[in-house]
């Protein structure tokens, strides 16, 4: 007997079975609203007491100082920054002002920082004086990296003094003279007694420092790249070398492991 068929009726949906749509989403909505709207009015607020706040005298500039500057620098300064007492603190473009302080030949950096509610603090690095030289026609003092400082002040330090510069652009101008004061660096640290009566550095030979000395006939050439080089065998022989070549008119370092002499030539001359 065959097996039954099912039989499969059509009937109407059950309600469960149809999906709703979700219940609240105008309430979701009208939250949200509420919110942004609120969010936006408490921003308003908290940007009208900040202006205000800004605005006042609280955040005014009240005090300057100046650190690490000479008693005259610190002067010069405090001159070059006059007007600012009184300003807001927040209109004042700290970098504009940093390069206008910079200005001054004795400034090589400046930082400046906002101390609220009304300090402004400038920490000065000052220039440090190391030699004497030329540029532009003008006598300079020249500081510890080279940089040619166009006013000097009015006292007269006994330093070393620097020729031969030709360049009449401050950067280059700076660079050679940092050669040279990076060469006597290194004499004073192996031969100091050949800087005791030096009476000037020439640096108009390419590849070359030369001393001229007071108390010596002849110059010392010393190299560029080395400095130091043979400068302690010139020591150990100068008496020996003083002997038996009384006339010179050099004596050369700078080739390796070895000392040239230069004889002295009529006619030639002596600065």
């Amino acid at each position: 007997m065959a097996a039954s068929q099912p039989v499969f009726m059509r009937g109407r949906r059950s309600r469960r079975s149809i999906p709703r749509r979700k219940a609240g989403w105008l309430r979701r909505l009208g939250k949200f609203l509420f919110g942004v709207i609120i969010l936006s009015m408490v921003a308003v607020g908290v940007v009208q007491v900040l202006t205000q706040l800004t605005n006042s005298e609280y955040f005014q500039v009240h005090h300057l100082t100046v650190s690490r500057a000479s008693e005259e620098l610190h002067s010069r300064l405090h001159g070059r920054m006059r007007g600012l007492v009184g300003a807001r603190i927040f209109d004042i473009d700290l970098s504009a002002l940093a390069r206008r302080l910079e200005n001054d030949p004795w400034v090589r950096r400046v930082v400046i920082k906002r101390w609220l509610p009304g300090t402004l603090q400038v920490t000065v690095q000052e220039r440090r004086p190391a030699a004497w030289g030329r540029f532009r026609g003008k006598r300079v003092l020249i500081d510890t990296e080279g940089w040619p400082i166009e006013e000097p002040t009015a006292q007269t330090a006994k330093m070393p003094v620097l020729r031969g510069i030709r360049s009449q652009e401050k950067r280059d101008f700076a660079r050679h003279a940092a050669t040279g004061l990076a060469a006597l660096a290194r004499v004073t640290r192996t031969a100091p007694e050949l800087l005791s009566n030096l009476s000037y550095v020439d640096l108009s030979v390419p590849g070359a420092v030369v001393l001229h000395r007071a108390t010596s006939p002849w110059q010392v050439w010393l190299s560029r790249e080395d400095a130091s080089r043979n400068l302690s065998k010139y020591i150990q022989h100068q008496n020996e070398i003083e002997r038996h070549f009384g006339s010179l008119s050099a004596v050369d370092l700078r080739w390796r492991d070895q000392i040239a002499l230069k004889p002295w030539r009529r006619g030639e001359r002596s600065e």
